[in-house]
């Protein structure tokens, strides 16, 4: 590029895209930092490209952090970021520590003021920053204002909004949710299953705590130990004995 530029021949973002490509595609991603670092110092403005090589890169590397940085310095440069550079800024929010809910938060508006949809995998994204920040009430928040825009929630958001009934002991919303996404078609994970079980459990539902052990088995879900705990408690609870003692057996030999 420092040839190209002494025999006078204009760089533009373009010609800055294509040498990332390339440093990439020869496993040389370091030198993607490098130049966009020399893009900076000419003043020159990247374009949709060169930002999604750089936080692609940032990405790869886990750098969070500076992924965050380089993001905001994109916009300070006047870079019209796309759905996908805020969904990259989203995860890597949920990625720091502290997690910095309040840019959680200005990001979706900020897209939202740019007429930019956020996507599932913005809410997704957004709500998992929340969850790993412990603000349970922001994450039914973002949960209900995704399906309100029609946006079908996968397990791993139920996940956190039910996890956010439990931590607020509301267990008759958890185990509604839990329902819903079952109709809805969504198939839970093992730690969801976990949480459906506990506020059946607390809700001194143990029928229905049974009965989920049972459908994880015909489903093929695998028991963990919390998932066992939990069905051989509510089994002692139901009198189903011999269920209780054929769970426990089958732990031992996991």
């Amino acid at each position: 590029l420092d040839d190209m530029h002494s025999k006078g021949i204009n760089l533009n973002a373009n010609t800055y895209a294509t040498a990332m490509a390339t440093v990439k595609k020869a496993n040389k991603g370091e030198l993607v930092f490098k130049l966009f670092a020399d893009m900076k110092k000419r003043n020159i403005k990247p374009n949709s490209k060169t930002c999604s090589l750089v936080i692609n890169e940032y990405e790869s590397c886990g750098m969070w952090k500076r992924l965050l940085v380089e993001a905001e310095t994109m916009k300070k440069m006047g870079v019209n970021l796309k759905r996908q550079h805020y969904n990259a800024m989203l995860f890597a929010c949920s990625q720091v520590y502290p997690i910095p809910v309040s840019e959680v938060l200005n990001l979706l508006d900020e897209m939202k003021g740019k007429q930019i949809a956020p996507s599932k995998i913005s809410y997704a994204n957004a709500i998992r920053a929340l969850k790993n920040a412990r603000r349970w009430s922001k994450v039914l928040e973002m949960f209900e204002e995704m399906q309100e825009k029609g946006l079908v929630p996968d397990d791993s958001i139920y996940f956190s909004a039910i996890k956010a009934y439990v931590r607020d002991k509301n267990f008759t919303k958890a185990v509604s949710l839990f329902e819903d996404m079952r109709i809805k078609g969504v198939s839970p994970s093992v730690k969801t299953y976990n949480l459906a079980i506990l506020a059946h459990e607390k809700l001194g539902q143990w029928s229905s705590a049974v009965n989920l052990t049972k459908i994880m088995k015909e489903n093929g879900s695998r028991h963990d130990v919390f998932s066992y705990a939990a069905a051989i408690s509510a089994c002692t609870h139901e009198d189903e004995f011999e269920e209780a003692t054929n769970l426990l057996d089958m732990m031992k030999t996991k």
